[in-house]
């Protein structure tokens, strides 16, 4: 019984420290909402820098409802940069392939104004998710990421860490 007492508590302590990776921030909007954001994590990068630099990057943001403490929602944001002769994809929409074949269309809710990041020009949107949503990220992988501008026909295909976006949302959820 001892034996198995502390097996059960280093298991517990490889599976916080397994999520040691979590960079989360917490931080005020204009009306005083708190919300909580997880760094940005590369989720695609060219290869081929020979006509350019494009690159993308995704992270996950909990919003909180200070009135009930608790979760108000979630959201995804998207963040696209070109340089050169790259083409840029504004991710107006974001479609995500789960391993399991199941497949999630998002369109962003807001979109930020362009900004120059390390003399790239770089295009950032947030997608709202829904509480089915934020379920099929915490239970299963991401195979890849398709971004997409609609008003251009531009697309970017990403294919990250399977587990990103649950990661992140997991350390959301265990900030302190």
């Amino acid at each position: 019984m001892k034996k198995n007492l502390v097996l059960l508590t280093f298991t517990f302590f490889i599976a916080v420290a397994s999520n040691g990776q979590c960079n989360v921030i917490k931080k005020y909007f204009d009306d005083g909402h708190p919300y909580l954001i997880h760094a940005n994590e590369k989720i695609f990068a060219n290869s081929d820098l020979e006509y350019g630099i494009q690159a993308a990057y995704a992270q996950m943001m909990l919003v909180l409802d200070t009135t009930k403490d608790q979760v108000f929602f979630f959201s995804l944001i998207i963040m696209v940069g070109a340089k050169g002769s790259k083409k840029m994809v504004v991710p107006r929409k974001c479609t995500l392939y789960f391993t399991d074949g199941n497949i999630i269309d998002l369109a962003a809710q807001h979109l930020f104004n362009p900004e120059i990041v390390a003399s790239i020009m770089t295009n950032k949107c947030s997608f709202d998710l829904d509480t089915t949503t934020v379920f099929k990220i915490h239970n299963t992988s991401i195979s890849k990421i398709r971004i997409y501008d609609n008003r251009e026909q531009t697309e970017l295909f990403c294919q990250p860490y399977k587990d990103l976006l649950k990661e992140e949302f997991l350390c959301l959820l265990s900030y302190e």
